[in-house]
């Protein structure tokens, strides 16, 4: 007992509290050492740190050092202390857009699920008139986010027909003309429905429109040429070819050729000639990077060639 009594007791004494003066000395031994070490021309001698807060919360930190003692003045730490305020700024609202896309998605899902579980035809058709209208925004030199809002447009632009009795929407033969205005109301629905989604408002005129003419006779509103937006006339122009290159009951697809053909003689009546030009221009490229795709299969039958 009496050795282990013996060794504890410099274990202790090793262990003893260091006071203020002596922490203060080991701190400058210790400074003193790694200056030793620093190379004069490459090591920071002066450093400026300033958090980036993003929605009140520490992101991160901006950082800058420079080789040379006290090289940074007040002046520098405002500077740096706004531009950190900035980029919190920016990443904040990047940080938004970001929630705002996902629910916009989710949403733009849900609605696109409710279709589909009416008309299989109308939901898979709408993909493939989003994916071109999104193509043929950009050709005619739509902004990114301009091209987007046509592809969600064209995703939402037959949402209409969830208020279209089944008996109609998937009848196989013609419709009558009492069928025919219950058919059409979809345009004008489908327009006060993405109105009352905010995440979507903005989108409800060309949703609305997409079923205008150029000569002024089309529905729900008989609008003429650039009366229409423009995101509803590309929608016309691709849902158009679209409906023309899938397959139907009663009838087999028309080849692209013919719904070239089509499209040309409707150009300028029916729809715009601009936007159809430059959607045979993007078939074309599209045409020349892969195969030419086989004609789709569809369930409705289309109520002509180059109606819609």
């Amino acid at each position: 007992m009496r050795e282990s009594s013996a060794t504890a007791e410099p274990t202790a004494a090793r262990h003893k509290p260091v006071g203020g003066r002596e922490r203060l000395r080991r701190a400058e031994a210790l400074a003193r050492h790694h200056e030793d070490k620093r190379d004069p021309e490459t090591d920071p001698r002066s450093e400026l740190s300033v958090p980036i807060t993003v929605d009140g919360g520490v992101w991160g930190v901006l950082n800058i050092e420079a080789p040379e003692p006290e090289a940074f003045t007040q002046a520098d730490a405002v500077l740096v202390e706004a531009i950190a305020a900035s980029l919190g700024s920016s990443l904040h609202r990047a940080l938004l857009v970001g929630d705002l896309e996902q629910t916009f998605t989710t949403t733009l899902t849900a609605l696109m699920s409710t279709v589909e579980a009416k008309d299989e035809y109308t939901a898979s058709h709408e993909q493939q008139v989003a994916e071109l209208a999104e193509r043929v925004a950009l050709r005619l030199g739509e902004p990114d986010c301009r091209a987007r809002d046509v592809r969600y447009a064209a995703l939402l632009h037959d949402v209409g027909k969830v208020a279209v009795p089944h008996e109609i929407l998937l009848k196989p033969g013609p419709l009558d003309d009492a069928e025919w205005v219950v058919m059409r109301s979809h345009a004008a629905v489908g327009g006060q429905l993405v109105a009352r989604t905010p995440a979507f408002a903005h989108l409800a005129p060309a949703v609305r429109a997409c079923h205008e003419r150029w000569d002024g006779g089309g529905y729900p509103d008989g609008l003429v040429g650039e009366q229409i937006p423009l995101a509803a006339r590309i929608i016309a122009v691709c849902d158009t070819y679209e409906a023309m290159v899938t397959d139907r009951p009663y009838r087999s697809a028309l080849s692209p050729a013919q719904a070239h053909a089509e499209l040309r003689r409707v150009a300028g009546s029916q729809l715009d000639a601009g936007v159809v030009g430059v959607l045979l221009e993007e078939l074309g490229v599209s045409r020349r990077r892969c195969i030419e795709r086989p004609p789709r299969a569809g369930r409705r039958p289309a109520r002509g060639a180059a109606s819609r």
